[in-house]
């Protein structure tokens, strides 16, 4: 992957094939000490697993794509929880069967051929911390 700086708490970032966007984009902020910030990309797959939670089963249900897929729109965060930073991220697949598009919770993908991404940077920190009712990780 690589970066470019904006100014103004913004960076582009140009990911590489081969690339797993959700550590790509952790690792990144962790290195600079980002603890909120906001991002949108758009690009390519060879596969990703994505995930729907389950209320009842307070737990995320996966699904494997092992295709190539557009990413027709990558939007996601950046917070703390305790000293780890953490990315959130939806994505919107589009598949070349039937034209159909596939979203939901970004589990794992890796990039294929590329994928641009705008990374904004807040003044602020994001804090997660774990909800008893769900059992995820919610910005407080």
């Amino acid at each position: 992957m690589r970066s470019k700086d904006l100014g103004h708490h913004r960076f582009f970032l140009v990911f590489d094939r081969g690339d797993e966007i959700i550590e790509t984009i952790r690792q990144f902020a962790a290195d600079r000490k980002i603890r909120g910030g906001r991002f949108a990309g758009i690009g390519a797959v060879e596969r990703a697993t994505i995930a729907w939670w389950s209320w009842d089963a307070k737990e995320y249900e996966k699904r494997e794509l092992d295709e190539q897929c557009e990413v027709a729109s990558l939007i996601g965060d950046i917070a703390a929880q305790g000293s780890e930073t953490k990315v959130h991220a939806h994505i919107v697949l589009g598949r070349r069967r039937n034209n159909e598009a596939v979203a939901g919770h970004l589990v794992r993908g890796i990039v294929r051929p590329t994928l641009e991404v705008d990374l904004v940077v807040y003044d602020t920190e994001l804090v997660r911390k774990n909800d008893p009712e769900t059992k995820l990780a919610l910005i407080v």
